[in-house]
């Protein structure tokens, strides 16, 4: 990236490509919003209802393709889908029953795919600014 440049040119193309590596992610837990800031019904339990309100059938075809597609990925899916599926059963009270697919299920709509090369492209704390005129000297050594 440069200051303005030749023409008003903010940016600078560079002749990297970044390509996405799915070997190196991970799953964890997704709950959607900041539930203690917002009144209302919550979001999470939305989704939770509109899993509860599907047939078998696509509930079986829905997990099929998502087992189908991430499976590969990650060891035990399925028993991460189950343990994201408790982490927010609660929102279903003590009267509400859900087969293990259901679980399941809803589990992965309560997992995420998290890539660590994201958390290095998108925090800008360790990206260089590209004019570093000025600035002292990386010390060696340990501190």
């Amino acid at each position: 990236m440069t200051a303005a440049g030749p023409a008003g040119q903010l940016l600078t193309r560079a002749p990297l490509l970044l390509r996405p590596d799915p070997s190196r992610t991970l799953s964890r837990l997704f709950v959607p919003g900041q539930e203690t800031l917002i009144r209302g019904e919550s979001r999470a339990m939305a989704v939770i209802d509109r899993v509860l309100a599907m047939s078998e059938d696509e509930v079986e075809s829905t997990l099929a393709r998502t087992l189908a597609r991430f499976s590969g990925q990650y060891r035990d899916l399925g028993e991460t889908l189950e343990g994201n599926f408790g982490l927010v059963a609660h929102r279903l009270g003590s009267e509400i029953e859900v087969d293990c697919p259901r679980q399941r299920l809803i589990g992965a709509y309560f997992t995420q795919q998290y890539a660590f090369e994201a958390a290095a492209l998108f925090n800008p704390s360790i990206v260089p600014h590209p004019d570093q005129s000025g600035c002292a000297r990386a010390k060696s050594g340990s501190s």
